[in-house]
């Protein structure tokens, strides 16, 4: 017997996929193939609630996976599933650099299913609520148009948003949400000065990386909300 809250409460929006987990390259783990027909977290929904029977009498799925806790698993009831972290990633193909660390191929114009419906659906089948947070991930958030529009009515509504950016491009849209104290930002700078940044983003941003993340700390209403993250590789050591 066996649970895992990720498989109860998250949702990973991917371009082709939904799932709970990040690592959807690993084998046994549970995987949705969108069909974009108006009722995917509607299937999603019934379709995890039946993967996780399957891994009670199956031991292999999700074998390996550190969340997966041996212990009473939880009756999940489709119809009032809610998801307490969206993770989206729809747009993990768009970015404007190239991290020396990162293994997914990314493109300055990749095609990206639609996000809004999604969003939708997630609302009209009850499957969020006021303590929901969104995590946009990526790809880089804040060159995504979606993210310029979606965003903001999240924000209206009171959702909380973690969000992850690389600090290439200053965002407006970041930046209110920092400003209201409503989200929080992850930069990835991975660099102590220009060169060390070239090498681990391919790009000749330093400078600019830095300027966003001063104009982010001075608007932030909890200056905690702006967050760098450093990777530390042979690299950038």
């Amino acid at each position: 017997m066996a649970r895992c809250d990720w498989i109860e409460s998250h949702l990973n929006i991917l371009p082709e996929h939904l799932s709970p987990c990040c690592a959807i390259y690993l084998p046994n783990i549970p995987k949705f193939t969108r069909n974009n027909d108006g009722n995917d977290i509607k299937n999603y929904k019934i379709y995890i609630a039946r993967f996780y029977e399957k891994m009670q009498a199956n031991p292999d799925l999700c074998k390996g996976c550190e969340l997966k806790i041996d212990t009473s698993p939880q009756y999940m009831d489709p119809e009032n599933m809610i998801f307490k972290r969206i993770m989206i990633n729809i747009h993990q193909h768009l970015c404007n650099c190239g991290c020396a660390y990162c293994s997914i191929e990314t493109s300055r114009n990749p095609v990206i299913p639609p996000l809004a419906p999604i969003i939708a659906q997630l609302e009209e089948t009850n499957s969020i609520n006021s303590s929901t947070d969104f995590n946009w991930g990526g790809g880089e958030s804040s060159i995504y148009k979606e993210f310029i529009s979606i965003a903001p009515k999240l924000a209206e509504k009171g959702y909380k948003q973690n969000i992850f950016s690389n600090g290439i491009v200053y965002s407006p849209t970041i930046n209110e949400i920092l400003t209201n104290g409503v989200g929080t930002v992850t930069i990835s700078l991975d660099s102590y000065d220009r060169d060390s940044f070239l090498r681990m983003k391919k790009v000749d941003r330093y400078s600019k990386a830095l300027k966003t993340i001063e104009k982010y700390v001075n608007s932030a209403k909890d200056k905690n909300s702006v967050i760098i993250k450093y990777i530390i590789t042979e690299d950038n050591n």
